[in-house]
């Protein structure tokens, strides 16, 4: 049989002959856990207006072992502090914040209340949390009802108005429901002793047990004695446990009386016509309200006529005949809290979920740094981005997805209606066309480190209507065949075609590379810049667009000389091969 916890505390029962080196360092834990359930203190934040359930482990430190229990945060709702389902007690410290209630419970159990400010000796008999009398609250009461007896001897007023009191428990629900049956004299009567009315009925089972406290039984026996004043409360128990049923109401109505009596003579009640008085048959003033049972609608007096306070049946938002007629839109029969049309709600928080279609008949305004959002998965958002870079952002929203945007006409019934534009995680951005049944990548731009080594690249014919500027290092050309249109071809010009400006000592022509079947080799036509004269250089070295190397042959059917004075004209064999620097020599060049 392995170790077992106890029921209340959650120590550790050890087994007999069990845990081996360990019986000390356990027996150790044990000594501190109960410790804790003896003297702890824990401080804990409640704060907000969720129930917080207090932790509860075997063999180890937790929070419902303490025996002090303050608890602290600002409220902002009604909460319950949840404690094991075992038997055990606690001192209870409600140090909040926040004007809300705050009460201690088991899971399944009664909650107890700790007012704000109180510290409460609390029993938990293993099902429900239980007061006892030994709180902040039971000591306060009974010195309370001690001072009711000394010296303004409050209880034997109570017993003196034990006829109004027996007439305000006939009424309990009139009572309640603020209603106008009870007299003005009434409630001023039980305003005027409403702290101590409450003071005892909050109280009983501590005047039953109020031997705990002999000051104040000595005081209490002093009022049995002649009078027996508290004998005349104890035939009134009955009464007196009504009243204290809505000692809340009863204390709420005695505050606000003047409310109470403004209000039924402003509120006139149902009617099926527009009253010409009030209730009392005063003259209607200002603000007087009746609900008009033909219109189903409430009507305020303005002065000279009733007018509709609310909406009614023939406005565009209807009084519909049932909370969950969804035949025009309504504030919704459950909570309340929205407003509804069929599938539509708005939320009090300004959302708005279930619209199938959305016409605008204006502009459909975006805020700065608010976006579109598609996809069941938000893939895509498109919106403004005034934060960042003051543009729109139409971009991918998970996170390495691809951006794709598909664009079509003519319905994309057609394979050449269908383009398709993406950018692809990295940064690659690519055009294809649905030529063939799926998409043909025509246009890839691939992005790097530099411009200089980024890419744009056409998959077919690429055909450019204006001028084409080149401004990088080297210009290649793949293809089989290149056709030059423009008979004159410059080389050698500044920029935008112009002449030179000065002497650049460059030469310029074409280097045309070629195999010897054992090297490779760069032959050079063109312009020699050194000495102004053409020249072929079979075996050129180029270096900084400077030629070098020795003059070649050049073979030709014929040759036609001209100078400035005369022309002459050489028939040349085919066979044969003239020297370059032979004609030099001769002057021809």
């Amino acid at each position: 049989m392995a170790d077992s916890a106890t029921s209340s505390l959650r120590l550790r029962d050890q087994e007999t002959g069990a845990n081996d080196g360990q019986w000390g360092t356990y027996t150790d834990t044990n000594f501190t856990l109960v410790e804790e359930a003896l003297s702890g203190v824990l401080s804990k934040s409640v704060a907000g207006s969720a129930d917080v359930t207090l932790t509860s482990t075997n063999f180890t430190t937790d929070e419902s072992r303490h025996a002090v229990l303050q608890l602290t945060g600002a409220l902002t709702g009604n909460i319950n502090v949840i404690i094991p389902n075992v038997q055990k007690t606690y001192f209870v410290f409600n140090n909040t914040s926040g004007s809300f209630t705050l009460s201690l419970k088991t899971s399944s159990g009664t909650a107890v209340e700790i007012p704000q400010g109180s510290k409460e000796y609390i029993y938990c008999d293993g099902s429900n949390a239980i007061v006892t009398l030994l709180g902040t609250t039971h000591s306060t009461n009974v010195a309370t009802v001690a001072g009711q007896i000394t010296p303004t001897n409050n209880i034997s007023t109570v017993a003196g108005v034990a006829a109004n009191i027996t007439t305000v428990a006939a009424v309990t629900a009139d009572v309640t429901t603020v209603a106008t049956a009870v007299t003005a004299g009434h409630v001023e009567t039980v305003s005027s002793i409403n702290a101590a009315v409450s003071s005892v009925s909050d109280n009983m089972p501590d005047v039953a047990t109020v031997a705990g406290d002999s000051a104040n039984l000595q005081t209490v026996a002093g009022q049995i004695a002649g009078t027996n004043n508290i004998a005349t409360v104890a035939g009134l128990s009955a009464n007196i446990t009504t009243l204290a049923g809505i000692s809340s109401a009863v204390s709420t109505v005695a505050t606000n009386v003047a409310d109470v009596t403004n209000f039924s003579d402003v509120y006139i009640g149902a009617a099926s016509s527009n009253p010409s008085t009030r209730t009392d048959g005063s003259s209607l003033a200002t603000g007087d309200l009746y609900f008009n049972t033909s219109t189903s609608a409430l009507n305020i007096y303005g002065g000279s006529s009733f007018q509709a306070a609310a909406l009614d049946a023939s406005s565009i938002i209807a009084a519909v005949s049932s909370p969950t007629d969804n035949a025009v839109p309504r504030f919704n029969g459950t909570g309340g809290a929205t407003l509804q049309n069929s599938a539509v709600i708005v939320d009090d928080s300004n959302n708005v979920s279930g619209v199938a279609n959305l016409t605008a008949t204006g502009d459909v305004a975006i805020a700065d740094n608010k976006f579109l959002v598609a996809g069941s998965n938000s893939d895509v958002k498109i919106g403004y981005d005034e934060s960042g870079g003051d543009a729109l952002q139409i971009g991918a929203n998970v996170e390495g997805a691809d951006l794709k945007i598909h664009y079509y006409a003519d319905e994309a019934d057609d394979v050449a209606d269908n383009w398709l534009w993406q950018v692809a995680d990295g940064g690659t951005m690519t055009w294809g066309s649905k030529i063939s049944g799926s998409y043909v990548t025509q246009l890839t731009m691939t992005p790097n480190s530099t411009v200089a080594s980024s890419t744009i690249a056409a998959a077919g014919h690429l055909t450019v209507a204006g001028n084409l500027s080149v401004s990088g290092t080297t210009t290649t050309f793949n293809s089989t065949v290149t056709t030059v249109k423009d008979p004159i071809m410059n080389l050698g010009g500044g920029d935008d075609g112009a002449a030179p400006d000065a002497d650049d000592s460059k030469d310029r022509g074409l280097v045309l590379q070629y195999h010897t079947g054992s090297s490779a080799k760069l032959a050079f036509m063109g312009f020699d810049d050194t000495d102004s004269k053409f020249m072929f250089v079979p075996d050129a070295s180029v270096s900084s667009e400077v030629i070098s190397g020795t003059i070649g042959t050049i073979k030709a059917a014929g040759i036609d000389f001209n100078d400035a004075t005369s022309q002459t004209t050489a028939a040349v064999d085919s066979s044969a091969n003239h020297h370059l620097a032979a004609m030099i020599a001769l002057g021809v060049f």
